[in-house]
């Protein structure tokens, strides 16, 4: 009896020690996850979960260690096994979501993260991931939902009005393209033709399209008074006069038979998209296009209203950029940079915009400063060079060109500038193999001309003459378009 005591105090004892041993290691993880030592950590809660497996805690706090190391690969797995022995741990699900994203596994996140946002719904960092999932899987109405959570709780903040106004560009993108499908040559389709005219303030091509659309609908609400806006810009207020009669001939709305007419000109958008998706038509289209631009609108007004800081200029910069307003978006990245003196990121911004505006000479000691920081940049390295090879330096243009590719062999614009450098230092055969990898991107026909140039520089006449009937094909889709887009006439008087 003595004898069994003495073994029963002994392995008591041993496990009091193994016990102590374990809070030791896990104090030890807390303290390097509170200094930043995230990978030190990781290794010291991988041998707790070796010592104790099973523990859908010390997993967790793995897999947290792992993510926050970026070992992302790593820490899916530990967090995959939390879950698996207690499905609902919010934590987990948030940061095994967040792991998803960071690997580019959108789709795995997604159920993920909804599940984390019915566990705790006011999360709002759930609901920003969500946002991120459901706009890389092009699901952008749910997308907007989590947004419009957000902005109900931070109406101040730039990103998300931005964020916002995208979304429902998308929105009103596919809408439109329901539009296409549906009544391709509806007075809707000219109508919007028309409005996206209006607002590039491409009046005459607005004017065109205004009375094409009002040749297939006579009754179309709204073209008449559009007309009247031109005239009265262009000094024509007696045939505005016309129009405005015009307009006002139709008679007020019947919110009985235009349910949709009345909803939009009472701003209640949402209702009106929520009553347009009931029914496949060719109206249905154009008016939910209709209310997801001025949602869309109505967010970028309320990112231009918010008070000036360097994030909120940085948005207004990229959206003018998007629209090739480059004056101004220049002017927008140079006055983020003097509310963030030494940003980088602006800089480097600005410097790419200055390059796209073609304002070479205000880039130039921009790129020559931010290189010397940074001489292994890849984008730094192609902006270099491009501006080189745009002056029609290619000799000085090659070796930045060069170092761009082998930095970030991923960089197409990048491979398609050195292609020209090599081409006007008459180095065809080098041109023509970053040629053919950037042709895909060939969107106006511009690549296949220089292929053909390169081809013929080489010598291969066969090849020149197919690049060259690409181009030419490729060019004549073009011109037909432009002409399309661009079918202007003289602001003329209204018709009878």
């Amino acid at each position: 009896m003595r004898s069994f005591l003495t073994v029963l105090v002994m392995i008591a004892a041993t496990i009091c020690a193994q016990n102590l041993d374990l809070a030791k290691s896990s104090q030890q993880a807390k303290q390097l996850m509170a200094a930043g030592r995230f990978a030190e950590a990781a290794a010291v809660y991988k041998a707790l979960v070796k010592a104790v497996p099973g523990n859908a805690g010390l997993l967790l706090n793995l897999g947290m260690a792992q993510h926050m190391a970026g070992e992302e690969v790593n820490a899916i797995p530990s967090l995959e096994a939390a879950l698996k022995l207690q499905p609902a741990l919010g934590p987990a699900l948030i940061t095994l979501g967040e792991a998803y994203l960071r690997t580019d596994q959108p789709s795995k996140a997604l159920p993920v993260l909804r599940k984390a946002a019915l566990l705790d719904p006011g999360q709002l960092d759930v609901r920003r991931l969500l946002v991120q999932a459901a706009s890389s899987l092009n699901l952008h109405e749910e997308a907007v939902t989590h947004l419009r959570k957000l902005l109900a709780a931070e109406q101040n903040e730039p990103i998300l009005w931005s964020m916002a106004g995208k979304e429902y560009e998308a929105l009103a993108q596919e809408a439109f393209q329901d539009l296409q499908k549906l009544g391709p040559d509806s007075a809707y389709m000219a109508e919007l033709a028309a409005e996206s005219r209006s607002r590039g303030q491409q009046k005459r091509a607005a004017f065109y399209f205004y009375r094409q659309a009002l040749q297939r609908d006579s009754k179309l609400r709204g073209a008449h008074a559009a007309i009247a806006e031109i005239y009265h810009q262009t000094g024509h207020a007696d045939w505005a006069a016309v129009e405005a009669r015009a307009e006002a001939g139709l008679g007020p709305l019947n919110c009985t038979a235009e349910k949709l007419a009345c909803d939009f000109a009472a701003k209640r958008y949402l209702p009106l998209i929520a009553s347009a998706k009931l029914n496949r038509t060719a109206a249905s289209a154009y008016w939910r296009t209709r209310a997801w631009n001025a949602l869309a609108l109505e967010a970028f007004s309320r990112l231009e209203q918010l008070p000036d800081s360097a994030p909120k200029l940085e948005l207004q910069a990229e959206l003018l950029r998007d629209r090739r307003q480059y004056a101004e978006s220049i002017k927008s990245w140079r006055a983020a940079l003097a509310l963030s003196p030494g940003n980088e990121s602006i800089e480097q911004q600005l410097v790419m915009t200055l390059c796209m505006a073609q304002d070479f000479a205000a880039a130039q000691p921009m790129l020559d400063r931010m290189l010397g920081k940074e001489p292994g940049s890849p984008a730094l390295n192609f902006l270099q060079g491009d501006v080189y090879l745009n002056q029609q330096l290619p000799e000085k243009a090659l070796p930045y060109l060069q170092k761009a590719v082998a930095e970030d062999p991923r960089m197409l614009q990048a491979k398609a500038s050195l292609a020209r450098a090599y081409l006007q230092l008459g180095q065809a055969d080098k041109a023509t193999v970053y040629l053919k990898e950037v042709l895909p991107t060939d969107d106006d026909g511009t690549l296949h001309f220089e292929l053909a140039r390169a081809y013929r520089a080489a010598g291969k006449a066969e090849l020149a003459k197919e690049a060259m009937a690409r181009y030419l094909e490729v060019k004549g889709r073009n011109d037909e378009a432009q002409a399309q887009l661009e079918r202007e006439t003289e602001i003329s008087a209204p018709q009878d």
